[in-house]
């Protein structure tokens, strides 16, 4: 059986290729095509959320072709019903996988929006392990570490807004940081701030545990 995590990460490579490919929801002909599908003719975004759509709803199915009335997946046929409807109350809506597990799959329906800017995915590293992966909608956090370079590691605000260069606090911890004595420099209670030192020492110390082959390190 597929894990939450093993979920999480499909949906997200399904999200970037179709951001990629320039994928969008499939649209019906009419309300009667969804009642003669042999097989299910619409793409798999995962998570993606496509410039120009908007969701409006989602259906639980049974992706085997084995699921019975009585379970909480629709069968493949009551899915059929369900689009049919949806055309019904939404001409012109389209369809979409969103979400894929081992046995069933969230089906939405979506129906065009100008308004909806849609997810942007672009290719970045982490500054913190070195791992390579497409930042999503401004995220850079880490999948791999969970390093986020925009966040506060005190008061977790994001962006950092608690950092002042010129205060005296800040002046005072940058000195007492950047002292070899003190290679993982700790924030002052009276100060929650931080500075690239904080970052340096905790990519040394990240390195550092990645070459002790360290098990805890993800």
């Amino acid at each position: 059986m597929m894990s939450i995590e093993s979920i999480v990460a499909l949906s997200r490579e399904l999200a970037v290729n179709a951001y990629a490919e320039g994928v969008e929801p499939y649209v019906p002909a009419n309300a009667d095509e969804p009642l003669s599908w042999n097989r299910i003719p619409i793409p798999n975004m995962g998570s993606y959320s496509p410039a120009g759509w908007k969701e409006l709803n989602t259906a639980f199915v049974d992706k085997t072709g084995a699921g019975r009335s009585y379970e909480p997946a629709m069968t493949i046929d009551a899915f059929k019903l369900w689009a049919s409807r949806e055309i019904n109350e939404h001409p012109g809506c389209g369809f979409a996988i969103v979400e894929e597990g081992e046995f069933q799959v969230y089906i939405a329906s979506f129906i065009p929006d100008e308004t909806v800017e849609g997810d942007q995915f672009e290719y970045i590293e982490c500054e913190m392990c070195g791992y390579g992966f497409e930042e999503h909608n401004g995220d850079k956090t880490c999948p791999k570490c969970e390093y986020d370079p925009d966040a506060c590691p005190e008061c977790e605000c994001n962006p950092c807004e608690c950092w002042d260069e010129e205060s005296e606090g800040a002046q005072a911890y940058t000195a007492g940081s950047s002292q070899e004595a003190n290679p993982y420099p700790v924030l002052s209670e009276e100060w929650e701030t931080w500075d690239e030192d904080w970052k340096k020492a905790k990519q040394v110390a990240y390195r550092n545990l990645e070459q002790e082959g360290n098990p805890t390190l993800f």
